[in-house]
């Protein structure tokens, strides 16, 4: 049995090396208004990211960046020198969205119906 999903699918994806930042990302969604980007390393496809990873992101960084005005606010007299968790790297959510954008291990193929 064969299925024509042809009108489910991107004949040109938008692709994003895994050095991409995300602020790129996020530049690339908002103005093409993607759905989701595949992730590739060296031409070869790492993930995808998809509009939701990306909003659960933003989320994430958003209590991030309240938690850190409110000990700021606070006048917080904590060691300067101790990190605090609350600053997050380029790095770091560069990583986050890779870790978000691999693909399962073991996919499940799609039953055809």
């Amino acid at each position: 049995m064969v299925m024509d999903i042809s009108e489910y699918l991107d004949a040109a994806p938008i692709q994003v090396d895994i050095n991409t930042s995300i602020h790129r990302v996020l530049h690339l969604f908002k103005s093409l208004g993607l759905r989701c980007c595949l992730v590739s390393k060296g031409g070869k496809l790492q993930g995808i990211i998809t509009r939701k990873d990306l909003l659960y992101f933003i989320q994430d960084h958003e209590k991030s960046f309240h938690q850190a005005s409110g000990i700021i606010e606070a006048g917080d007299d904590s060691d300067d020198d101790e990190p605090s968790g609350h600053a997050v790297g380029k790095s770091e959510a560069v990583v986050r969205v890779r870790a978000s954008a691999r693909p399962p291990r073991n996919p499940r193929p799609l039953p055809l119906q």
